[in-house]
């Protein structure tokens, strides 16, 4: 039987306008994401007709170092935490990523790109960028027993690793310095309102297109996709 509900569907780049369309789209109606995938996982969902995150990927080793990536595991907790509040029947999954609008390019070769049409309740969204600020955060905690005491701001040009999620850039300047933007640079920072300040990243309307510390670059977790959920599947050649 035919779904008649609307499906949302964005082109290559976000708007404002967009955003503010996702925000106030229904959760119950469809919306189109694309997700890139290995070979195996694209094998499993059409054997077993369900694909869910595995650890084997989303805990692989750094090409670089050979180790596992610092902040992973700690980062992928947490978010997986967020999808259990936020969503139901998350069952504690790991998160599958997808994408808004279709990607242009993967660093992968032989993986495939799958269209995924679902209800908007299904999906998690959340700013790029401070989940990519957060993952530095939580490669500091991995390295440390607690809480560290103090965040040191590094030597130029490295970036300074802050465990704040500031909502724009007056909060940003307020909460960095000590006394003022004259002042000292603070290198401690309180872990409750840290944490708390995490969860800023899934509210989409601290989006600004003249805040540069919130880009519009909305990315979104699912905990499976069930074969009907994918309407086509095309190969990425590199």
């Amino acid at each position: 039987m035919t779904d008649l509900r609307p499906t949302l569907e964005f082109d290559d780049e976000l708007s404002a306008k967009d955003i503010k369309r996702l925000i106030s789209y229904p959760d119950n109606d469809l919306l189109v994401v694309w997700t890139a995938q290995h070979p195996g996982a694209i094998a499993r969902l059409k054997s077993h007709g369900t694909l869910t995150g595995d650890p084997k990927f989303a805990f692989a080793t750094d090409d670089a170092t050979g180790n596992p990536k610092l902040g992973k595991k700690l980062g992928y907790a947490w978010i997986q935490n967020q999808m259990s509040k936020r969503m139901a029947d998350c069952n504690d999954k790991l998160p599958i990523w997808v994408s808004l609008t279709r990607p242009t390019d993967w660093p992968k070769k032989d993986y495939g790109l799958l269209r995924v049409e679902v209800p908007k309740s299904r999906i998690l969204f959340l700013l790029h960028f401070p989940w990519m600020e957060l993952l530095q955060v939580m490669a500091r905690l991995e390295e440390s027993e607690c809480w560290p005491e103090d965040w040191p701001l590094g030597e130029y040009p490295a970036t300074p690793i802050i465990p704040y999620i500031a909502k724009n850039v007056e909060d940003a300047r307020r909460n960095l310095y000590l006394n003022g933007e004259s002042g000292t640079r603070r290198t401690q920072w309180d872990e409750e309102i840290c944490r708390s300040s995490w969860e800023r990243m899934f509210d989409l309307t601290l989006v600004q297109s003249e805040n540069p510390l919130w880009k519009r670059t909305v990315i979104g977790v699912i905990s499976e996709i069930q074969r009907d959920d994918v309407t086509s599947i095309v190969p990425i050649r590199l």
